[in-house]
């Protein structure tokens, strides 16, 4: 039942992930993005923050690089709720960039490009934060959006 339960999550935050970064690709707003010239460059693509069928611990998150250049991500930042972990790395043009927590085995099929350690908070409180080298918001995704069990 806890694995059903983690997939439908996963499932839906991805769907909330992928909806959002195709709004902002076509400049549709939620009141934020005011065209598709404000399309954040990275987006938050997707999140296992209950992690997988095999393990709740195989938490990942998978951000999407929307333009047609490549973009250095070292020294950006992601905060899932009290989790922080400072990026390194190139995002390729079009390209995702995988996030695993504590090892490369999280995702068998995909080497991840980075690896975190903190589990990553799964409750209403928790809010998802990606910032730029400055702390400029990249994306940021609400806490209403990540918890389930307590809807908005």
């Amino acid at each position: 039942m806890r694995s059903s339960l983690a997939f439908q999550e996963t499932f839906l935050v991805s769907i909330i992930c992928v909806t959002t970064c195709l709004m902002a690709l076509l400049g549709i707003s939620f009141g934020i993005l005011t065209s598709a010239l404000d399309a954040p460059p990275v987006v938050i693509n997707e999140i296992a923050y209950r992690g997988t069928q095999a393990s709740t611990s195989d938490e990942w998150i998978e951000l999407y690089n929307t333009t047609s250049n490549d973009i250095v991500i070292t020294g950006w930042r992601l905060s899932v709720g009290s989790t922080n972990i400072t990026l390194s790395g190139t995002i390729r043009a079009h390209e995702f960039f995988l996030l695993e927590r504590s090892d490369n085995h999280t995702v068998d099929t995909i080497v991840a490009d980075q690896t975190f350690t903190g589990a990553l908070s799964n409750t209403l409180s928790t809010s998802t934060l990606l910032t730029d080298a400055t702390g400029n918001t990249i994306d940021h995704i609400p806490s209403y959006f990540i918890d389930l069990e307590h809807p908005p």
